[in-house]
């Protein structure tokens, strides 16, 4: 082998001819034979959409706000047909409360809720309101029965007043001597 060895063309193997696409063929169509994408998981979307940003929940925290003031509002002016046809105003009322509870949700979390919930201290009075509010809701849609309306919404109202009861110091000291007093007479 001499030095100049390195300078002689290396014998290169022919490319294969390019195939021409037809303006016929399946190939001419855009994204037929292209390779497939893995599909993006929905876990990882749905984790970054629970991580919302303070604008964001501010945002949906007034968009329940004023779902709540609406529902408010027609309860109040559903409220003088209480009578006549209290499941309307059962069903606004505790609307406006299932969006008050929405707001509060998006402003602290899911997990920090229901923690705060289910503490010893609150998780009575929250079973009770909770359950309330679906038993309110579910009677006025579906069962339309007057008096379970009536008794649902009236428990709810109570577990409401006790749950906030609970956040006043000395209210809840006093409901409960008071309680106690009335129900030794």
């Amino acid at each position: 082998m001499s030095w100049f060895s390195g300078f002689r063309q290396q014998e290169q193997e022919p490319e294969p001819p390019v195939k021409q696409k037809s303006i016929f063929s399946l190939e001419s169509i855009p994204f037929i034979h292209k390779e497939p994408q893995p599909q993006p998981s929905w876990l990882p979307d749905f984790h970054t959409e629970l991580n919302l940003g303070w604008k964001r929940r501010f945002m949906l925290f007034g968009m329940c706000m004023l779902a709540t003031l609406i529902c408010l509002g027609m309860s109040v002016f559903s409220f003088s047909f209480i009578v006549i046809k209290p499941a309307k105003f059962a069903f606004f009322y505790s609307m406006a409360n299932v969006f008050l509870l929405a707001s509060v949700l998006v402003l602290i979390g899911v997990k920090p809720m229901v923690q705060y919930l289910i503490k010893p201290q609150n998780m009575i009075a929250s079973f009770a309101y909770v359950i309330s509010l679906f038993l309110t809701i579910y009677s006025a849609i579906k069962l339309k029965i007057y008096l379970l309306t009536i008794g649902a919404l009236v428990c709810q109202l109570l577990s409401i007043f006790w749950f906030v009861a609970g956040h006043i110091p000395l209210l809840k000291s006093l409901i409960k001597r008071s309680i106690s007093l009335i129900w030794s007479l």
